[in-house]
């Protein structure tokens, strides 16, 4: 089928092994359950309609690495120059 522009569109085929797997194996719906199901419901069904949240822009990141430096996260529980005891957890 040819768009206003005369170019031709191409639709991905529907993903039936996924729906399907969605809803008989992880909703755990019966097999009448499913077939009475529109795909807008199963879209529902599975989260589709939750509002997502945006990823962290870079301003929030950099505060976050500012906060939280690696390696800074862990306390050290003993350094290599403290005699070692039975049992104690060393940084390595």
């Amino acid at each position: 089928m040819a768009a206003a522009g005369g170019k031709a569109q191409e639709f991905e085929p529907f993903p039936w092994d996924a729906a399907m797997h969605a809803g008989l194996c992880l909703l755990r719906l019966s097999a009448p359950q499913f077939w009475a199901l529109t795909p807008r419901e199963l879209f529902a069904a599975t989260g589709g309609l939750i509002k997502r949240t945006t990823s962290i822009e870079r301003a929030g990141l950099e505060t976050l690495m500012r906060a939280f430096p690696d390696g800074a996260c862990a306390p050290r529980l003993m350094t290599c120059d403290q005699p070692r005891r039975p049992g104690a957890v060393l940084d390595r």
